[in-house]
């Protein structure tokens, strides 16, 4: 027996829309492939906000970018030309931007917070939830130029959503190699962000980009499991028992705390 499934007229387009950007941030998160589309996908994305107002000679001329390589890229997204590139994310992201809005309430942080607090290790609930520190981070990732997020890969797939979000809020959350010759390289305005559970990728890098990631002047967020691996400027201990579910929760939590009390602190209109 053959089932099909019937889109409405119109829902495929729709699906399109709302996958266009996901699919071209999974590919610029490829941090260990510098080809043209990993390039260009970049672009994109640290454009995306804007591309709507942008002409095609004005975004080539921005990024740098050949413009038949361009046509070939967008066109494996189904698009003919570069004003539907602009049409389909500039729907995206609106529609997304009306989501998260929505989604971000301060006031439903806590007693979310106190679920979450039960997967941990964590004796007082408010060093949990500190949100003087999320505060903090905040402020810092107000002041910075680019947050570029290095580290364990089992983390780093975890903030694709956060990206997303946190760049319609208007900051750029880039996820680096960890390889010698590909990662990025931090400068004074960034804010580097450390994701570990036991340390065992941060003993990976090389001498040279140890210095350039670990002794650099930017500031420093470690998030790791039980304690301060190497010295920081803020420190987030997820403190669970098991490293995948427990764990990855909690991570999942603080991402969410830290883009609401953002959005709470410096997008929200009072």
């Amino acid at each position: 027996m053959k089932y099909s499934i019937l889109i409405p007229r119109g829902e495929s387009a729709m699906i399109k829309n709302i996958t266009l950007l996901d699919s071209i941030l999974d590919v610029a998160n490829c941090v260990d492939i510098n080809d043209n589309n990993t390039y260009i996908a970049r672009k994109v994305i640290e454009n995306c906000v804007w591309l709507k107002d942008m002409s095609l000679e004005d975004f080539l001329e921005t990024t740098n970018i050949n413009g038949s390589q361009f046509k070939r890229f967008y066109k494996l997204y189904d698009c003919n030309n570069f004003s539907i590139l602009k049409e389909r994310i500039g729907l995206w992201c609106d529609i997304r931007k009306e989501q998260v809005v929505k989604q971000c309430q301060w006031q439903k942080q806590e007693p979310l917070a106190r679920v979450i607090f039960n997967l941990t290790n964590y004796n007082d609930f408010n060093d949990f939830f500190n949100v003087e520190l999320i505060d903090r981070i905040c402020k810092q990732i107000y002041q910075s130029k680019r947050i570029i997020m290095y580290g364990a890969m089992g983390l780093l797939n975890l903030t694709h959503d956060f990206q997303i979000d946190m760049k319609l809020f208007g900051k750029d959350f880039i996820r680096s190699s960890m390889y010698e010759d590909k990662a990025l390289v931090p400068q004074k305005d960034d804010f580097v962000w450390l994701f570990s559970m036991m340390g065992r990728t941060m003993n990976m890098v090389g001498t040279t980009m140890r210095l350039k990631i670990f002794n650099g002047p930017c500031k420093k967020l470690l998030i790791t499991q039980h304690g301060a691996l190497l010295e920081s400027d803020f420190l987030i201990s997820l403190n669970t028992d098991n490293d995948y579910y427990e764990g990855q929760y909690v991570f999942m939590f603080y991402l969410d705390m830290i883009k609401t009390r953002y959005y709470e602190l410096y997008i929200k209109e009072n």
